[in-house]
């Protein structure tokens, strides 16, 4: 796994760095919005789940809004399972794909978990695409989440 994740991370930041390139085409051919996209991601603390932390995140998970996400997830450090709910994710980029498997290895490095959950199908094809979908616990809720905390804690 360890192998896997050094692959990802590799790989992850050597497309950020082709993706950053300058564009060698003259303004003139270029025909797209020259305009950033500037959808915000929100990403709220749901307390419908004691004792359990979940994020619950709304709007892309991008390189614009990778500040947010890593705040977020600097705060919930000292929670032993964090769920970050994507009911209201409608797409991950290269880097926010990033910033997820970041957080993965951070918090499993310190003995903390991290559970996504009401991932859409297009994040999971980007999950199978890249292979990551084999670090995540994923569920489709966060109730199913807790379910499965509860019953493994249980066993």
């Amino acid at each position: 796994m360890a192998a896997q994740i050094a692959w990802l991370l590799q790989h992850f930041t050597g497309m950020y760095h082709l993706c950053t390139a300058p564009l060698l085409m003259p303004d003139a051919l270029l025909s797209y919005n020259p305009q950033p996209m500037t959808e915000e991601l929100v990403i709220d603390r749901s307390d419908a789940f004691p004792p359990h932390e979940v994020l619950s995140l709304q709007g892309p998970l991008t390189a614009n809004n990778a500040p947010v996400f890593q705040n977020a997830i600097r705060r919930e450090e000292p929670a032993p399972t964090l769920i970050l709910d994507f009911a209201e994710v409608p797409y991950v980029d290269s880097a926010g794909l990033g910033l997820l498997v970041s957080a993965f290895v951070s918090r499993q490095k310190a003995g903390r978990k991290m559970i996504l959950s009401g991932i859409n199908p297009r994040v999971q094809k980007l999950f199978e695409i890249t292979r990551v979908q084999e670090l995540f616990l994923i569920f489709s809720s966060p109730e199913d989440a807790i379910a499965a905390l509860q019953g493994a804690a249980e066993a």
